[in-house]
């Protein structure tokens, strides 16, 4: 499963509203791997870059040279509710990609709780922020 799909399932199944930042760390855990779940994913930034006319952050993203976001403060949620509804038709199609890209909700809710479970697997311990793991907030 690509990260841009994992952030597709979170946004659409999702309790609450996510920051931007709690779904780039989400997209990075892979389910399928026990190991320790990398920083190496998706920035903030690259979620937007790759979803734009998918995804609505709020408020706006500031453009910088950096590519850094202030924590908290930026939300990202579907575009609009056809996207979402789009993402979990059952309507048959021949178009192998959108086939792909189509979620099942127990699926889609067992990744959501297999990365919650992973991630306070390996980070639910002292000494580790939130502000360094901003999906611990979530994933309790």
């Amino acid at each position: 499963m690509t990260e841009a799909i994992r952030c597709l399932t979170w946004l659409t199944f999702s309790s609450r509203l996510l920051y931007i930042e709690e779904l780039a760390q989400a997209s990075a855990i892979d389910i399928n791997n026990q190991s320790e779940p990398t920083d190496d994913g998706l920035t903030p930034l690259d979620i937007f870059d790759l979803m734009p006319n998918l995804i609505l952050v709020e408020p706006e993203l500031p453009v910088s040279t950096d590519r850094q976001v202030s924590s908290r403060t930026h939300t990202v949620t579907l575009a609009h509710p056809s996207v979402g509804e789009f993402l979990l038709s059952k309507k048959p199609t021949e178009n192998l990609l959108v086939e792909r890209i189509r979620f099942d909700k127990q699926e889609a809710q067992h990744l959501i709780w297999k990365s919650c479970w992973t991630y306070l697997y390996h980070f639910n311990v002292s000494g580790v922020t939130l502000d360094k793991r901003p999906l611990l907030r979530y994933a309790w």
